[in-house]
């Protein structure tokens, strides 16, 4: 099982903890965990369906207290007893996450200041890895 957990009570003091337990001696015991993966940002967790491949899941969030919704994506493999970060987008302003059947759109904003660029980026998953597939770029939103 993977378990999650985010507590936004203020962006300075938010916590959050990702962890994976494993059936042992007819219980449920943590395998393996990771300590505050988004510091100081919400925390969302989905799993990424790849047949019989791996564990792989994505952790997402925005910054707390951030007017431009900074968007942080990271793509975590379970194998074995450990957890690797396979895969990361980090600071993407304004940043949206859209998840398709063995897809993901990333789209953000190029810049914070004028000629501002909405940036979209398509990516697919293998049991392997996740691979940009197109990018992009139109007017200010």
């Amino acid at each position: 099982y993977l378990v999650a957990y985010n507590i936004p009570f203020c962006a300075a003091c938010s916590r959050s903890w990702i962890g994976v337990f494993e059936p042992k001696a007819n219980q449920y015991r943590e395998t393996v965990a990771l300590e505050d993966p988004l510091p100081d940002q919400t925390l969302t967790v989905v799993p990424l369906s790849m047949g019989g491949a791996p564990s792989v899941f994505l952790a997402y969030g925005t910054s707390l207290g951030d007017a431009h919704n900074r968007l942080n994506v990271a793509a975590y493999s379970f194998i074995g007893n450990q957890l690797s970060k396979i895969w990361s987008r980090v600071n993407l302003p304004q940043g949206k996450l859209e998840l398709g059947p063995g897809t993901m759109r990333l789209s953000f904003l190029t810049e914070l200041r004028p000629q501002v660029k909405e940036r979209a980026e398509v990516y697919t998953w293998t049991s392997k890895s996740i691979e940009l597939q197109s990018v992009a770029e139109g007017r200010e939103p």
